[in-house]
């Protein structure tokens, strides 16, 4: 829960933004465009591996081009506030955890946290749908391994559905 106060040092030394894990994560987020500090903040809602896809369907504006989505996490690749990982032709993308609890923050401090945690939840739903629609179709290897991909999204949406209504 203090992560942030890790490596903070008491006595001035070096560059300011040397001084602490927040102050290094703060000057990096500071350098970046308005829109993509926005897209990094709703990428926090991600507590497992995610897809382009749903990057897309729970991070991206309204109406955005979905290149527009790719080009978002090739600069947050680049600037190394998100992590991606080639796996069997498929790319996914991930939070280091202070990254993501830094992201959620300033998500939660800027308002936008019930509407990312909606939007991951019905993005989740719709990624369980498809899975079950692929499963009952042809059940295979790589149904499996989609599955198992997406089990800890899965179960972070089905925590914080039922978190927010009990009745879900």
């Amino acid at each position: 829960d203090r992560r942030f106060d890790l490596l903070q040092r008491a006595a001035p030394v070096g560059r300011a933004r040397h001084r602490s894990l927040r102050a290094a994560i703060d000057t990096s987020y500071a350098l970046l465009e308005t829109d993509d500090q926005a897209f990094f903040r709703a990428l926090g809602v991600f507590t497992a591996p995610f897809s382009a896809q749903l990057a897309h369907e729970v991070a991206a504006p309204p109406g955005a081009d979905r290149l527009r989505t790719i080009d978002g996490l090739s600069r947050l690749v680049d600037r190394s506030l998100l992590v991606a990982e080639a796996s069997g032709g498929l790319t996914r993308y991930r939070l280091l955890e202070s990254l993501r609890d830094y992201a959620a923050e300033h998500a939660r401090a800027a308002g936008e946290w019930p509407a990312l945690l909606d939007r991951f939840v019905a993005a989740m739903v719709g990624e369980a749908d498809r899975l079950v629609v692929a499963g009952l179709t042809r059940w295979s290897a790589e149904v499996l391994a989609s599955v198992l991909a997406q089990h800890d999204a899965l179960v972070a949406a089905i925590d914080r559905a039922v978190a927010a209504d009990a009745d879900a």
